[in-house]
């Protein structure tokens, strides 16, 4: 069993610990790691499991802690820490032993070996500010490779081994260069205000590791009591001219100079949106801190997404943050948005039993009801639709869709969220993939699952969203499109329809960014197309391994 700092747990095909470099590398020689899809891990504090992982998991568990060199006349220090060791658990060891730098990244969850990869920071330092250099072990061929600072390509929350690097090698170990001299870094103004009340000027390593670690605890939740992994968003950088735009419109922005460029603070944006102590399902946004997301007992991976993902979108859209995606700036909701939640709500309450029993009304009151509850969802937001699922033994289902709109998603996100109980019915945000070997009826199309395929387009500046080829059978009705032309947009428009179908409506707006199309080549597999049917497969392995900043 897997467990995360989320307080969700997973399985997986083969879970291993490594603790020593000799069982890493027999791994290795003995072909234990080939031909499967591999997950590092140390303490599960930046990671999310949507379901069962189909691969290997590794889980380091090397341990120690080494002065490599110490030079008197400098001060200067080398101090070697295996990737295993537990980040708080490095820090407080080197202000014990007089190992000074360290101090203004106390009570960072995670490990020794995590620190590199996300470049970890708080209070106004960051670990490229201390690593001197970083052990490596190449996953293919066991040769061990030791990268310098500037190798690595630090970044704000950024490092070669989420890029170039990536999934080619494992961190053993890592080497920091500390001194034996304490100079105190409080430029952080949170932190300089900490020390003030306490009547502090000029703390001791130790007094201002302690102050961080109170500070910290003060606004976040502790794992071991409430289950998060510190703060989940990454904070946006914008130019500087972008940020004096902005100014002149919000001036109560909060920003800090990032070079020549500005980090917008993502707290700020996600309050300001009103997410800040919002929950969905059974996780939330803390209420001391909008950057935390936190597990209210019982939450899921699936769930932990949903919520990010709703509040991503949301900023994306309404606020001045960039996109990848999409460029937008903040706003307040939009004039068709007439009516709250619990309008909408109090008719379909009233209703419910009438709805529940639609199949029993004549057809122009069956007509009428139905008119009246779109009239009622319009008046709440223009866009939004519904879809009413067929009667069971535990009654029915109503869909609540922004039809692939992903501008109106937050919308569909608040209205379900305000969702009462309500007999027989089951509210659901969304509409849901339904399965395989589908047939899709569209204009004059008709498009069947099990007789296409689809091949990711990759795309660097994009990573977060994916590229699909889809190829399409050459059959009587048309469907093939001519390799020179793709002009057809009733055509796409189908196929995203199919795409829908197979993955639901979030997953496709919100991670399908571009369709092409061509012909179904004559040996598909071969040229390195996979089923149709097998993409919501392949969409869940992309949100599982798509790592959250």
């Amino acid at each position: 069993m897997i467990h995360t700092t989320f307080g969700t747990t997973a399985t997986a095909d083969r879970y291993i610990e490594v603790s020593q470099k000799e069982q890493l590398l027999d791994l290795i020689c003995n072909g234990t790691l080939d031909n499967t899809p591999l997950l590092i891990i140390g303490s599960g504090s930046n990671i999310i499991f949507t379901r069962h992982f189909n691969g290997t998991v590794l889980h380091l568990t090397n341990k120690g802690i080494t002065l490599r060199s110490n030079d008197s006349e400098s001060d200067s220090l080398l101090v070697e820490a295996a990737a295993g060791e537990e980040w708080d658990t490095f820090v407080q060891h080197c202000i014990n032993h007089g190992w000074y730098g360290t101090e203004n990244l106390a009570a960072i969850p995670g490990t020794v070996g995590a620190a590199p990869v996300q470049n970890v920071g708080a209070y106004g330092s960051e670990a490229k500010d201390i690593i001197h250099s970083v052990k490596a072990i190449h996953i293919a061929t066991g040769f061990q490779r030791t990268l310098s600072n500037h190798e690595c390509q630090f970044g704000y929350r950024d490092s070669i081994f989420k890029n170039a690097l990536k999934g080619q090698y494992i961190i053993w170990s890592v080497t920091f260069h500390l001194r034996s001299t304490f100079s105190p870094n409080t430029q952080y103004k949170a932190l300089s205000d900490a020390l003030a009340q306490q009547g502090i000027t000029t703390p001791t390593a130790r007094q201002l590791a302690d102050t961080i670690t109170s500070v910290r605890w003060s606004k976040l939740p502790r794992p071991e009591e409430t289950g998060s992994a510190g703060s989940f968003f990454k904070n946006p950088i914008v130019s500087a001219e972008q940020y004096q735009q902005l100014l002149t419109q919000y001036p109560d922005i909060v920003a800090y100079p990032s070079g020549d460029q500005y980090k917008l603070s993502a707290g700020w944006l996600i309050d300001r949106a009103g997410w800040k102590g919002r929950t969905m399902g059974h996780c939330g946004v803390y209420p001391k801190q909008a950057l935390v997301l936190t597990n209210l007992g019982g939450c899921t991976g699936n769930e932990i997404l949903a919520l990010s993902d709703a509040i991503t979108s949301d900023i994306q859209k309404n606020s001045a943050s960039p996109s990848k995606k999409k460029q937008s700036s903040y706003n307040h909701p939009p004039n068709n948005m007439n009516t709250k939640p619990e309008t909408f709500w109090n008719w379909f309450t009233t209703n419910s039993e009438q709805l529940t029993m639609l199949n029993d009304l004549d057809e122009p009151q069956r007509q009428r009801l139905l008119d009246e509850m779109q009239h009622q969802l319009t008046a709440y937001c223009d866009g939004l639709t519904f879809e009413i699922g067929e009667q069971t033994a535990q009654g029915r289902t109503l869909t609540i869709s922004a039809e692939g709109d992903f501008d109106l998603f937050r919308y569909v996100v608040e209205l379900t969220d305000n969702a009462p109980d309500i007999d027989w019915w089951e509210i659901i945000p969304f509409r849901q993939p339904k399965g395989k070997a589908l047939k899709v009826l569209f204009d004059k199309y008709k498009f069947e699952t099990a007789k296409m395929a689809f091949m990711q387009l990759e795309n660097e500046e994009e990573p977060d969203i994916i590229g699909l080829r889809i190829a399409l059978p050459d059959i009587d009705n048309g469907l093939s499109p001519d390799p020179n032309s793709q002009d057809d947009d009733d055509l796409l428009v189908g196929v995203y329809v199919t795409i829908e179908a197979l993955i639901g409506e979030f997953d496709c707006a919100t991670l399908i960014g571009y369709v092409e199309l061509c012909p179904m080549p004559k040996e598909p597999f071969k040229s390195g197309f996979r089923p149709l049917d097998d993409l919501p497969e392949f969409v869940e392995w992309f949100k599982r391994t798509r790592e959250k900043e």
